[in-house]
């Protein structure tokens, strides 16, 4: 799969741009600022993990069965670079210098657009789940003092052009005197499994390839979604016939 010149040159420049990005002072600043924010991330951050990890499940066949729980904050390379793209789009394609990329208005408040700088993600086991999951958690959540802020996205069955399927929503955490988004996502397990071979696989690598991702791989990562989609209604369908196989030998055993 060659890469025209053109496009090579294109990638190199962009990628020379972000680096000294990266390391100007205005970034530079802001990240220290950030760190200066640790501990009340970091206790954020456990809040919310205490939150999902002593969710109960349901009894048997009566709602959502909760898997998978994890939290994370957003690594220090991953908010430059979220900020690089920000901070591009807001400025336009047309800007001449680098300082125009490192206003300190503009990043402070790209930054505090930045809303998943706590990340969440609890998986179901069916797909039929997920909407129901996320009540229960929005519920929940809301008990414990994190108020909903907003829903990133909710078309969780069609997912993306890539493939991923996931249902994202904000909360809000108090810490101290700060106040931190965090973002869950919720999934199926074999959406989860996806995701993870998929980053692993194609998208942590395209970063630092020129071209983006390939069509053809990126047609086999939809068919692979479409494909597990699938398995999700089947299982789906599986545990209905169960059900009523169960239930309908009680109701005999009761007779």
């Amino acid at each position: 799969m060659g890469v025209d010149q053109e496009l090579l040159t294109s990638f190199f420049q962009e990628e020379r741009l972000r680096t000294e990005f990266g390391a100007s002072e205005p970034v530079t600043n802001l990240i220290n600022q950030h760190y200066e924010r640790g501990e009340q991330l970091h206790e954020a951050r456990d809040r919310l993990s205490k939150a999902l990890f002593f969710l109960s499940d349901p009894t048997p066949w009566h709602g959502p069965m909760f898997r998978q729980r994890s939290t994370r904050p957003k690594s220090v390379p991953s908010i430059v670079r979220k900020l690089f793209q920000r901070v591009k789009k807001s400025v336009g394609p047309n800007f001449e210098e680098l300082r125009e990329l490192t206003d300190e208005d503009l990043l402070l408040e790209c930054y505090h657009g930045i809303h998943d700088l706590i990340g969440g993600r609890i998986c179901v086991v069916y797909c039929d789940e997920v909407e129901d999951a996320v009540e229960v958690l929005v519920y929940k959540l809301n008990k414990r003092g994190f108020p909903k802020a907003r829903v990133a996205d909710d078309n969780y069955l069609l997912g993306d052009k890539k493939g991923y399927r996931g249902y994202h929503f904000h909360v809000n955490i108090p810490s101290g005197r700060d106040v931190f988004v965090a973002e869950i996502q919720v999934r199926t397990l074999l959406d989860h499994a996806w995701a993870e071979m998929c980053h692993q696989l194609v998208y942590h690598p395209a970063i630092t390839k020129p071209g983006g991702i390939p069509a053809p791989i990126l047609g086999e990562t939809s068919d692979l979604s479409c494909w597990l989609a699938n398995c999700n209604q089947r299982f789906v369908s599986l545990r209905d016939q169960v059900y009523d196989w169960h239930t309908s030998g009680i109701q005999g055993a009761v007779r």
